[in-house]
């Protein structure tokens, strides 16, 4: 199981680096709405920096704290599909569930 949570580990962070890296090509100009989309992709890359730490560290609380980010995280999602039903957000959705799981599931 705890390949699994690697790679979904790895596939949320990537996520994020590629959602900020993308944001010159969606937004012309440096405005609001620009920042808005690179910090969307930075809450996913630090999502998954907690996980990178929660399967380091030998601590409860980051446990926890990474259990309610993936949860908070997919639950975000899946609004998100509500309204913008695209192939990056089933990808989003399946890594989101699968990284949700997998901290629920992983003890050290």
């Amino acid at each position: 199981m705890k390949r699994f949570y690697w790679v979904f580990t790895i596939v949320i962070t990537l996520l994020g680096v590629v959602h900020i890296g993308a944001t010159p090509f969606f937004y012309k100009s440096f405005n609001l709405d620009a920042i808005w989309f690179a910090g969307g992709g930075l809450a996913v890359a630090y999502a998954g920096v907690i996980n990178i730490i929660n399967l380091k560290a030998m601590d409860t609380f980051i446990r926890r704290i990474a259990i309610l980010s993936n949860g908070i995280a997919l639950l975000f999602i899946l609004a998100i599909a509500l309204k913008l039903f695209a192939p990056q957000v089933i990808v989003s959705i399946i890594a989101a569930l699968g990284i949700f799981t997998c901290s629920i599931i992983h003890k050290k």
